[in-house]
């Protein structure tokens, strides 16, 4: 059928590091739900390998631009492992798919823009042990947290972090989380599903806005305490009085979900590359702590 020519979504992919000089792609897509996260992926792919990066054992980070209405959906990651190359791909196809099949609204992109940075070596390293400098610590101080990572084919080094104690805690035995940003969010997805249940196409853009990296050591501090997210709204530690209204039997349905844990503090550490593992820690709040 003849007629007005379609529509189409303007792609961009700039490479480094394949080639002497950073190389620039365009491409064209139809915006279709089903086949642009594979459009997609194939650009991307197909934009490494002709830069020349083909290398197995590589570091790849890679950022991606969903232009919609004058505004951005920015993400941002790093891969490394025995086939970066594809989990680049099939990572960066993951949110289009999501957006575009989303279940609130018709979602139509402007324009995509992906940028990858590669270089040799596997980047990755393993979480091996951590301690607490002290096992107890005041409400309002702050637990010094040293860490083990042992480099993939490599040596071990020292990482310390920083978690600060709420000081309205009250006494007693918390729950201490260390991890990659894999190991975080399913830690997290396990006792908060509703953090990674969207409400709304606009919940679901600022909580992919909001995804951990993995090239980072996150630390939570966990406490036994209900949370309920209303609306997208996460809401820990409230008292029960709030609690008999928010979460009542007539709240039920996606707008209003509870869960038996709240996350009290997270703080983050920066790696250089990939970070994978978990460990768990108790940590002791106490007031008459030194």
């Amino acid at each position: 059928r003849l007629g007005p020519s379609p529509q189409l979504l303007p792609i961009r992919v700039r490479v480094r590091g394949a080639g002497p000089r950073p190389q620039d792609f365009a491409f064209e897509s139809i915006d279709d739900r089903s086949l642009l996260p594979q459009l997609v992926s194939a650009a991307v792919l197909n934009s490494l390998l002709e830069s020349g990066g083909t290398g197995v054992m590589q570091t790849i980070r890679w950022s991606l631009a969903v232009w919609q209405g004058g505004r951005s959906l920015r993400l941002s990651d790093v891969a490394a492992g025995e086939s970066p190359l594809a989990d680049v791909a099939a990572t960066l196809g993951a949110p289009v798919r999501f957006l575009g099949g989303n279940p609130y609204r018709r979602f139509r992109a402007d324009s995509l823009v992906v940028e990858l940075d590669t270089q040799p070596g596997r980047l990755q390293s393993t979480l091996r042990t951590a301690a607490l400098g002290a096992v107890s610590v005041r409400p309002g101080g702050v637990a010094h947290v040293t860490a083990q990572i042992e480099r993939w084919r490599g040596a071990r080094t020292t990482v310390r972090l920083d978690v600060p104690v709420p000081e309205e805690l009250p006494d007693g035995k918390y729950l201490l989380e260390l991890g990659g940003g894999l190991e975080f969010d399913r830690f997290v997805a396990a006792r908060l599903p509703a953090r990674f249940r969207a409400v709304s196409l606009e919940d679901a853009w600022q909580r992919l806005g909001a995804s951990r990296r993995s090239d980072a050591l996150y630390a939570g501090l966990w406490a036994r305490a209900p949370e309920v997210s209303v609306d997208g709204d996460d809401l820990p530690e409230l008292p029960t009085s709030a609690l008999a209204v928010l979460a009542s039997p007539l709240q039920a349905g996606d707008r209003v979900r509870r869960g038996d844990w709240a996350l009290l503090q997270e703080s983050r550490q920066p790696t250089d590359g990939v970070l994978r593992g978990e460990l768990l820690l108790e940590l002791v709040v106490d007031h008459a702590a030194p």
